[in-house]
């Protein structure tokens, strides 16, 4: 079974905490693009339509091909997600324009 970078196991609750603990944290070292860790705390600090079926998703691709940070940012940079649709989002992305 394969398990986050931190030893815990691939879990939605473990997914929330890990980007929380790393949010927290500034996201120290981290080397993720800036809209990565956008993403990973609307994923973890709001609520939104879509929220629940885009974590299945991002569990399921990291169950496959990995648990770091990196691999987050992986299974996240491609595709349509929930959180898009977010204000957060939109407002990022309106900002970098």
């Amino acid at each position: 079974m394969k398990k986050f970078w931190n030893g815990k196991e691939i879990s939605e609750k473990n997914l929330v905490d890990l980007i929380t603990e790393c949010s927290k944290d500034n996201w120290k070292n981290s080397d993720l693009f800036r809209e990565t860790e956008i993403a990973c705390e609307i994923i973890a600090y709001e609520d939104y339509e879509g929220k629940e079926e885009d974590i299945e998703c991002i569990i399921e691709k990291l169950k496959g091909d990995g648990a770091t940070l990196f691999d987050l940012e992986k299974a996240i940079q491609n595709g349509e997600w929930y959180f898009m649709e977010s204000d957060t989002w939109k407002k990022y992305n309106k900002r970098r324009m």
